[in-house]
């Protein structure tokens, strides 16, 4: 069943649309495309949850800092992202892409419209510290790279 026929009708669209036009760092390769993101639901932040346990694996401490980044990103935008260029679909949804920036500014993107959303819902309540999954990743994601500090 899909819960998003049963919303509130008051709620701003949950759908933003925007247009990659970025160099790979690495490659140099210019990636231009248009993509639509949503804001996910209970269900897909769990499937969000879930496909990054998958990519972290049984041995997720061991990973460094730099992989466990962009697990997270490539999860969320799995579930994030509905429509995408070819080019993305055919790199696993990023995953396969060498251009690291890229995932950087897809997610970025994505996380923007979270932002805006957030505040259209909440108006003048609405602080940085209140957020999706997604919108929160950002402060996780510094805690991580403090934390990971242990020496193995």
């Amino acid at each position: 069943m899909n819960e998003n026929n049963h919303l509130p009708t008051d709620l701003p669209t949950m759908h933003q649309d925007f247009v990659l036009d970025k160099s790979g760092k690495i490659t140099k390769h210019r990636w231009v495309g248009e993509f639509t993101c949503k804001i996910p639901n209970t269900k897909e932040k769990c499937l969000i949850a879930k496909h990054r346990a998958y990519l972290d694996g049984q041995f997720a401490d061991f990973l460094d800092p730099a992989t466990i980044m962009i697990h997270k990103k490539v999860a969320y935008l799995r579930f994030t992202l509905t429509d995408f260029p070819k080019w993305w679909r055919d790199n696993d949804l990023g995953y396969e892409l060498m251009d690291h920036n890229i995932i950087e500014d897809v997610y970025d993107e994505v996380l923007k419209f979270e932002k805006v959303w957030l505040k259209e819902v909440w108006g003048d309540d609405y602080t940085d510290e209140d957020g999706l999954e997604g919108s929160e990743d950002g402060k996780d994601s510094e805690k991580e790279l403090k934390k990971d500090t242990r020496s193995v």
